[in-house]
């Protein structure tokens, strides 16, 4: 048709993408030559991976600072709710327990005075008990000397009741736990190893006829393991009640020293006892 311009056979209008001119678009974003338009409108306040893909550095950036904010915020709320909750009467009731009866020092059949955590032998164990710990859990007096001697009840620092009856329990190795040189195997009959649960002394000894030398699991005891400085004790082994009267719990004591309760497979001896404060309506454990 006259007057109409034409084009040249197979010539591609300006405005029409080729396959070629396609290709080279995603060649460069491929490239990362030329990144793709970032999501426009409210900045976000959170932030996860998926979400940065589509928003600027800026505003992930943003979003982290935000989030550690959030968090520090958060774990000082945290602390002054742990921290707060407590009284200062748990920490003045559990310092003068332990004061009584761990920090005082004692005399031992050597002449010297020691504390509770300076006690290194069987005799040192025996004069605590004796001469320290069971004293300590009869108090008779008051303030003004006024008589507080109740049959059933153990008192502590005048307003410190014991509920229940304080307990003693052992744990011990077999005597096969640790192998001696064959060099020295005529010199030494015994090798009593480190204390774990496969170790464990379960045989009974001793007189026999009670708890304190006829063994008892962690459900008959219902005592939990205790972690010390060597190694961590089960709740099972061998225990004894103490008496709430004062000469019959001396006697029981002077019966296990006499029979030799503690012996060269004993790992740890625990004290257990749990101590009520009437003027406070708080309880103390010791262990």
């Amino acid at each position: 048709m006259h007057g109409a311009k034409g084009f040249k056979s197979g010539q591609p209008d300006k405005y029409e993408k080729t396959s070629a001119s396609v290709g080279r678009e995603r060649k460069t974003y491929g490239n990362k030559r030329s990144a793709p338009p970032k999501k426009s409108g409210r900045k976000p306040t959170w932030m996860t991976k998926s979400m940065a893909e589509d928003y600027s550095r800026e505003d992930i950036l943003r979003a982290t600072v935000i989030e550690f904010l959030s968090y520090f915020v958060f774990v000082i709320c945290v602390c002054c709710f742990v921290m707060g909750s407590q009284s200062s009467y748990n920490y003045y009731l559990t310092k003068s327990v332990s004061t009584q009866f761990v920090e005082k020092e004692f005399d031992t059949e050597s002449g010297f005075s020691i504390r509770f955590t300076g006690i290194n032998s069987a005799a040192d164990l025996w004069m605590y008990l004796e001469k320290h710990f069971v004293p300590s859990l009869f108090w008779e007096y008051t303030y003004d000397k006024e008589s507080m001697k109740d049959e059933n009840a153990m008192n502590i620092m005048y307003d410190n009741r014991v509920l229940g009856v304080p307990r003693i329990r052992q744990v011990k190795v077999r005597n096969d736990t640790c192998v001696v040189h064959t060099y020295f195997r005529d010199r030494f009959k015994g090798c009593y190893g480190r204390y774990n649960s496969l170790n464990a002394d379960k045989d009974d000894f001793g007189p026999g006829g009670a708890t304190a030398w006829i063994y008892s699991s962690e459900e008959e005891t219902k005592s939990m393991s205790h972690t010390g400085q060597v190694a961590t004790y089960t709740g099972d082994g061998f225990y004894t009640d103490l008496f709430r009267d004062r000469n019959r719990t001396i006697e029981l004591i002077q019966y296990l020293k006499e029979n030799e309760w503690i012996r060269r497979g004993t790992r740890a001896v625990i004290i257990d006892m749990t101590v009520y404060n009437t003027n406070t309506d708080l309880y103390a454990g010791m262990l």
